[in-house]
């Protein structure tokens, strides 16, 4: 009898270096049970082996995140559920298939990166930093971003959605393919750069700020704007395509190439179309008048409108004739014609449709005119 108890609690006191073991086996600082489960409470943290690196079925649940790192990669099928993240780290990576829902960050960094399909989902972000890069497929949704920032960059293919945005900033880079829907936009900052192909579809603006920047490639769609601004610049090819603003601001400069439809447009009461608009093309040039008296046609190019400037060089005037000839001496101190400028003066001739329809003469021999044209 004596033996048996003996043998009873020698157990009971080796059993807990046993299980200890077994949790620095595992590389975990929580207990077993805490980490079998896939659960972070307060300080403790689960590693990566703790779970799983490799996940193809089942479902994995992390919830109450306060500190520490959680690590997901190499998922190719069944659920990951991470939510109620204050602080510390989430790192998903290398994503061939199934479901990753991260939910309610209000501080702390998730990272997802090398995504091939599947499909992520963020949303009820208060705080913290979400950054989604290469993506090459599968769905990336953002929803209810009321602070934080959201870095997307690097995107060949598949699809990225953010929706109701009434705070925080997204940026938006290096989009080569696949489609960005950024919709339901109250506030917060948006700026999408780098620009080469796929599509990108901005909606449903009522405040905030949107900048597009760096267009190569590829279509930028924004509809449905009642308030806000946007600001498109370094537009050398591609599509932005503008309807339905009904207040706010929209600006777009440096035009280089590619094609910017503007739409329905309402100016106070009016709820007509008012000045559609597409800017398909514009550039610059300049000419010369060898002899004075023999009046020179500028190049042929198809415009809406050009703005002409006389040389800054210029000792004397120069004449501007919309419609003019040719044969005619529109320099003659008896007889001028057209439009006459100074050095440096300018003038801007509308609703043209081709820039060989204005002529241009000189007092001086060899002095002459600069010009910018636009077709739209």
């Amino acid at each position: 009898m004596r033996k048996r108890w003996f043998l009873l609690v020698l157990v009971a006191g080796l059993l807990p270096l046993f299980v200890k073991a077994a949790d620095t086996r595992l590389g975990s600082t929580a207990s077993f049970p805490a980490c079998y489960t896939a659960t972070v409470v307060g300080s403790s943290t689960c590693y990566t082996s703790d779970v799983a690196t490799t996940i193809s079925a089942g479902t994995v649940a992390v919830s109450n995140v306060a500190g520490g790192t959680i690590a997901v990669s190499s998922l190719a099928g069944g659920t990951v559920a991470i939510s109620n993240i204050a602080a510390g780290s989430v790192a998903i990576s290398n994503i061939t298939g199934g479901t990753i829902a991260i939910s309610s960050l209000a501080g702390g960094t998730v990272a997802i990166s090398n995504i091939a399909s599947g499909t992520v989902a963020v949303s009820n972000i208060t705080g913290g930093t979400i950054a989604v890069s290469n993506l090459a497929g599968g769905t990336v949704a953002i929803s209810s971003l009321a602070g934080g920032t959201v870095a997307i960059s690097n995107i060949a293919s598949g699809t990225v959605a953010v929706s109701n945005i009434t705070g925080g900033t997204i940026a938006v880079s290096n989009i080569a393919g696949g489609t960005v829907a950024i919709s339901n936009i109250a506030a917060g900052s948006i700026a999408v750069s780098a620009v080469s192909g796929g599509t990108i579809a901005v909606s449903n603006l009522a405040g905030g700020t949107v900048a597009i920047s760096s267009v190569a490639g590829g279509t930028v769609a924004i509809s449905n704007i009642a308030a806000g601004s946007i600001a498109i610049s370094a537009v050398s090819g591609g599509t932005i395509a503008v309807s339905n603003l009904a207040g706010g601001t929209v600006a777009i400069s440096n035009v280089a190439g590619g094609t910017i439809a503007v739409s329905n447009i309402n100016f106070g009461t009016s709820t007509t179309n008012v000045i559609p608009i597409a800017i398909v093309t514009q550039g610059v040039g300049n000419k010369s008048v060898s002899t004075s008296g023999t009046s020179l046609r500028l190049a042929a190019q198809a415009a809406r409108m050009v703005v002409i400037k006389a040389n800054a060089a210029n000792t004397n005037s120069v004449y501007i004739v919309p419609g003019g000839t040719t044969s005619t001496d529109y320099s003659s101190t008896t007889n001028p014609g057209g439009i006459e400028l100074a050095a440096k003066e300018s003038v801007t001739l509308p609703l043209i449709t081709n820039v060989q329809e204005v002529v241009i003469d000189a007092t001086t021999n060899g002095e002459g005119v600069n010009y910018t044209w636009i077709g739209y």
